[in-house]
């Protein structure tokens, strides 16, 4: 029937334009015409062209092959013939209801007179579904890594996926949704001017850090310093006393007399 309506619509639209363009055949305005005429041939070139045009259509159709329309296509067709976007799909010009959160389809289509989907629940703590569907299957629960820092907020239902948070001692360092936590801060040695939360880091008095950074490295300093001067004036006494020691040599002769003579032996300097 609504074929049937189709093309003695586009004869009535056909006959509708021709008589038009004559009757803009006889007015003098050119460019008037020339745009009317344009847009005649246009209209007539897109409804006239496809398709058997006589009335003697069967109404009794063959079936044909079924052909998956697409998306577009599909949404088109959905809302002319009337499904509700949400919770009706189509199938083979049928508006067959969608499956409820928490199930699957697990035989896609109905009939026209039983529109309701065969439909199975997810398996509870493994899969989820969290919308009206017609899917062949529930998807998979995920899991919150501890290794990231992970910890569980909200166990996976049929209903919703799991819901993982930053444990204590970690916040979130990535955009939504987070992709891992990072310790906080610890503030050694300096002041905690905020707490550290699930998306924001402590944030530490610098001023104070700052300080026993220096004070940590200034002390080390002082004390090699320190030890080398000690080493050095050690060794040059040493060196020192070695020095005048080595001046005098001490010699005995033979008469028991002992002469203390300088380190090269030349000079006598005493007698005893």
């Amino acid at each position: 029937m609504f074929t049937l309506l189709t093309i003695r619509g586009r004869e009535f639209l056909r006959s509708a334009l021709l008589s038009f363009s004559f009757y803009m055949r006889r007015q003098n305005n050119m460019a008037k015409k020339l745009v009317l005429c344009l847009l005649t041939l246009c209209l007539a070139f897109d409804f006239i062209t496809p398709g058997p045009l006589h009335e003697n259509v069967s109404m009794s159709m063959t079936p044909r092959a079924h052909k998956k329309p697409g998306p577009v296509k599909s949404i088109f067709k959905r809302n002319v013939i009337g499904c509700q976007n949400d919770t009706q799909y189509l199938f083979e010009d049928l508006c067959c209801d969608s499956c409820k959160p928490g199930s699957f389809a697990k035989r896609k289509g109905c009939t026209k007179d039983n529109p309701t989907t065969f439909c199975k629940k997810c398996i509870d703590g493994e899969e989820y579904m969290d919308n009206y569907n017609y899917h062949h299957e529930c998807l998979r629960c995920g899991h919150c890594d501890t290794l990231h820092g992970f910890e569980v907020e909200k166990n996976c239902t049929i209903h919703q996926n799991i819901k993982c948070r930053c444990r204590s001692g970690y916040f979130c360092n990535s955009s939504e949704p987070c992709r891992h936590c990072d310790p906080c801060d610890e503030c050694k040695g300096g002041k905690i001017l905020e707490n550290c939360t699930q998306t924001n880091n402590t944030r530490c008095d610098r001023t104070e850090i700052a300080q026993d950074k220096t004070a940590s490295i200034v002390a080390p300093v002082v004390v090699i310093i320190v030890i080398v001067a000690v080493i050095v004036i050690g060794v040059m006494w040493c060196v020192r006393k070695k020095k005048k020691t080595a001046e005098y040599n001490v010699k005995q002769e033979p008469n028991g007399m002992v002469t203390a003579l300088r380190g090269n032996g030349a000079s006598p300097l005493s007698r005893y």
